[in-house]
């Protein structure tokens, strides 16, 4: 009897894992395909002067639309370029060091805060505009915008 009860279990185990759905894609090109590229510039504009400056050594969160842990960051190089892959889908962009004042929201109020990561193997060209005021003195450095 206990023998019948160990057979029919295994049977119900082997039935379910058979007909699970899957969850995740087996590898190869289709999860390849998934990936895409953003990249671009980030410039701050000082808003007493004007004057444009690239951000040097920044710091960019990309928060995925749907999912509030879902976190990717992004440094800019010595030419203000950043460059993240990820997978597709809508990013927030969070830019939450805005100086020595803390501002939460130092984006240009003209800068759209969602980039769209949808075209497959594609590069996805989202610039950044910020905004400083004298007093705010971003951590970062800045070098004259061309």
């Amino acid at each position: 009897m206990i023998k019948l009860f160990i057979f029919l279990g295994l049977v119900l185990a082997s039935v379910g894992m058979a007909v699970q759905p899957a969850t995740c894609p087996k590898g190869g090109d289709s999860l390849y395909n998934k990936f895409v590229v953003i990249e671009g510039n980030v410039v701050t504009t000082d808003v007493g002067s004007g004057k444009e400056y690239r951000v040097v050594d920044g710091a960019i969160i990309f928060q995925r639309v749907d999912c509030e842990k879902c976190l990717l960051m992004a440094r800019t190089d010595k030419d203000g370029h950043y460059r993240i892959y990820t997978g597709e889908g809508e990013y927030r962009i969070v830019v939450s060091d805005c100086g020595k004042t803390r501002r939460e929201n130092c984006l240009d109020p003209g800068q759209p805060t969602i980039v769209k990561a949808s075209d497959k193997l594609g590069h996805n060209t989202f610039d950044i505009r910020l905004t400083h005021h004298a007093e705010d003195v971003p951590n970062v450095d800045l070098i004259n915008a061309p």
